[in-house]
């Protein structure tokens, strides 16, 4: 959703992350008794919300992430019933999440069909923002490797011409 505006990022102090691996395998970290995205709130030690999400992934997971692209602005209702504006980002695992073997975590991977099985995620909604965030990080990553090639006099292809 590109017709965001940084102006728009203020409206929100809550985010929610479609964080995804080499494989565009999904995490999901477990949260109390059921596993969700990654989310959580710009605390006073971040920067922005790219800083909170760094924060919680690797708290949780102990992962890099790079890159990180908005993805949309949606409402969310809290507990007591109020919209909490909430801002959707999309990442890329830069690098395995560390687990080790007999170690019990609190975060996995799991393919995109059978994230859709989770029943919060059955919601079309979801489906489509899901969808988004894969597009925002594949043109990022696209932009992110035309710079690469542009500067070091190896480029391959025109990203503009893919859309």
């Amino acid at each position: 959703m590109n017709s965001m505006k940084k102006d728009d990022f203020v409206k929100a102090k809550h985010f929610r992350a479609f964080v995804f691996n080499d494989n565009d395998s999904i995490m999901i970290i477990q949260n109390k008794s059921r596993w969700d995205i990654p989310f959580g709130q710009i605390e006073q030690e971040d920067l922005d919300f790219e800083a909170a999400l760094r924060r919680v992934v690797f708290a949780e997971t102990k992962t890099a992430l790079n890159p990180i692209v908005p993805v949309a602005l949606i409402n969310v209702k809290d507990r007591s019933g109020n919209e909490t504006p909430t801002l959707v980002l999309a990442a890329r695992m830069d690098g395995d999440a560390q687990i080790k073997a007999g170690e019990k975590t609190h975060h996995r991977l799991i393919e995109k069909r059978n994230f859709f099985m989770q029943s919060g995620y059955r919601n079309p909604l979801i489906r489509t923002l899901l969808e988004d965030a894969k597009h925002a990080l594949f043109c990022e990553e696209v932009r992110i490797e035309h710079e690469k090639a542009t500067q070091g006099g190896t480029e391959k292809y025109n990203y503009k011409s893919l859309f």
